[in-house]
C-alpha cells in the first residue's frame, strides 16, 4: 500500500514548506528500562544492576524508580558519565567539609 507523503506529515516536518522525511518523532527517549538500556549500550542487564548496586550509577542522577517499581535509566546522564562530565559526590563535597576548608 502506498501512502502520500502529506498523509504522514506532521507539524514540525517542514521548513519553508519543504518536506523533511524522517524528522517527525525523532526525539530520543531520555528514560529507558534496563533491558532497553542494555541493548543500546552493550552492557548486560546484570552489569547495569551492578552499577546501580555499587553506586556507580546514582539514584536521581542516572536512574530512578518509577511509581510501578521499575527502574528507568537516564540515557542523557549516562552519556555525560561516559564523557566524564559527571562524578560521584565525595565526602569532601559535603557542606560540612566545605565550611572547614574556608
Amino acid at each position: 500500500m502506498k501512502y502520500h507523503r502529506d498523509a504522514l506529515q506532521t507539524p514540525g516536518d517542514t521548513i519553508g514548506g519543504k518536506y523533511r522525511p524522517g524528522r517527525a518523532g525523532c526525539r530520543a527517549l531520555r528514560w529507558v528500562l534496563i533491558n532497553r538500556f542494555a541493548e543500546l549500550t552493550g552492557y548486560s542487564e546484570k552489569a547495569v544492576r551492578c552499577k546501580i548496586d555499587e553506586g556507580v550509577f546514582v539514584q536521581g542522577v542516572h536512574w530512578r524508580k518509577a511509581p510501578d517499581g521499575r527502574i528507568h535509566i537516564d540515557v542523557e546522564a549516562h552519556a555525560r558519565w561516559v564523557e566524564g562530565l559527571t562524578r560521584l559526590p565525595t565526602t569532601s563535597d559535603s557542606p560540612a567539609q566545605r565550611s572547614k576548608r574556608r
